[in-house]
């Protein structure tokens, strides 16, 4: 049993596909940094199989999680 991770921007579609949470997590912060953009994190919903991030200007990012067999 195996997942992977996928990191999506509304506006910019998947940016990577991880072997880890931990990793996609990190990938949306290093695309953010990547880009010159300044996102403050408003609030994370975390469900178990995808985790939405807000940020204070109405952007945000989508984590889902797949199951590979």
């Amino acid at each position: 049993m195996a997942y992977a991770y996928t990191v999506r921007f509304p506006n910019d579609g998947i940016i990577g596909v991880y072997s880890t949470m931990k990793k996609a997590e990190s990938a949306w912060v290093d695309w953010i940094r990547d880009h010159g953009y300044n996102f403050t994190v408003e609030n994370i919903v975390k469900k178990k199989n995808y985790q939405t991030v807000w940020f204070d200007c109405g952007q945000y990012v989508e984590i889902d999680r797949w199951f590979i067999e």
